[in-house]
């Protein structure tokens, strides 16, 4: 069972998209929106680093991108100046991508699981590969589902189902045990 306290700690708000931002905050009355504290030294910093990049660095270029999702730049600078609390009160529920993420820690994974490298096999990014497991086998778990629903439902695939099952067990493999640290 997933504990509630480790769901609503405010440091999981940071990673809200803006999207999930702009419809959480609308879904509040606009008195209540207004009324929330931000951090006008962080919200100005954040929109310099927005701004100062291309194609950004053009005013209507950001007007447009702002105006994409259906916010003004005004509330725009009010999501990045947002203290991660903010947010968090604005959800009744943990968001979906939370809960997925929560249980893929603290699920056991079964007995007939494909195996990962060893340790001593990945070198010096085994301790990262280790910590992303739970998240890698689900990844695989929920690719396998859909290829297994493809299977049901069609029967002109383009692929063998056994082979791409083994080859995303293979390429995660491979991509766990090439993906040590880089060297400049």
């Amino acid at each position: 069972m997933m504990d509630s306290k480790r769901t609503h700690s405010s440091n999981w708000y940071q990673a809200i998209t803006l999207s999930e931002r702009i419809t959480s905050l609308h879904a509040i009355d606009g008195a209540k929106a207004t009324a929330m504290s931000v951090d006008s030294d962080l919200a100005m910093r954040r929109m310099n680093q927005w701004r100062s990049q291309q194609p950004f660095t053009t005013d209507s270029r950001f007007s447009q991108r702002v105006a994409l999702d259906g916010i003004s730049e005004a509330e725009f600078l009010h999501f990045l100046g947002e203290p991660a609390e903010s947010v968090r009160k604005r959800f009744f529920a943990p968001p979906s991508w939370l809960v997925a993420l929560l249980n893929a820690f603290s699920t056991i994974p079964p007995a007939n699981a494909l195996p990962f490298p060893a340790s001593s096999a990945a070198g010096k990014g085994a301790a990262f590969i280790e910590a992303l497991e739970p998240v890698i086998r689900r990844g695989r778990d929920r690719l396998r589902e859909g290829i297994n629903a493809l299977v049901q439902s069609r029967f002109d695939l383009p692929f063998d189902r056994e082979t791409t099952t083994n080859s995303v067990h293979l390429g995660s493999e491979v991509w766990m045990l090439s993906s040590g640290p880089r060297q400049n």
